[in-house]
């Protein structure tokens, strides 16, 4: 049926009601992507944000590893659910790039970067902390006019964070969860 067809509507008597179809619910999907040296700090408070802003939240690592595991900056294991290439054949609303040492390996990814350009192009989200910002989406031109990042990143990025037409960042991992404007 059509929106507009009327055939979807019934005529009711005075003494009956009418009860919208139950439609399941379907939460927005996030994909963050880690790799080897990525921030533990900005994945596990995005992922957590994320999660309790009742989205649904896969990660995704950049390099094939055994069990899925990415070794942090700062030595803890991240493990995640599917390699970069199974998320390839699949939307998701937002893609989340946390920063660290590990954002080098996102951005010489060109499967990520394929799928950063198409997510720019459809309309949908992209999110970046940190390092990610100046390290991954400039040299791919997906930041915009405006952008903020890591204070070492900065290069004439002076705002804590910003929105910036379906482009958010933010400076640093003890920023990620103050409350946005």
């Amino acid at each position: 049926m059509m929106a507009g067809d009327s055939s979807m509507y019934t005529e009711l008597e005075d003494d009956e009601c009418f009860s919208a179809p139950v439609l399941p619910h379907v939460k927005p999907r996030a994909l963050i992507v880690v790799a080897g040296g990525i921030d533990e700090l900005e994945t596990l408070a995005l992922s957590d944000a994320l999660v309790r802003g009742e989205l649904h939240v896969t990660i995704s690592a950049v390099e094939r590893t055994k069990r899925n595991i990415v070794m942090g900056n700062y030595g803890l294991r991240i493990q995640s659910q599917k390699s970069i290439e199974e998320c390839s054949f699949e939307t998701y609303d937002v893609i989340v790039l946390p920063g660290g040492a590990g954002a080098s390996h996102v951005r010489d990814s060109g499967i990520v970067i394929k799928m950063l350009l198409e997510q720019k192009l459809a309309g949908r989200w992209i999110a970046a902390s940190s390092s990610a910002p100046a390290v991954v989406l400039l040299p791919h031109g997906l930041l915009g006019d405006r952008a903020t990042g890591a204070p070492a990143n900065e290069r004439g990025m002076p705002r804590q964070y910003l929105l910036n037409g379906g482009v958010a960042a933010q400076k640093a991992a003890n920023e990620l969860l103050i409350p946005w404007p």
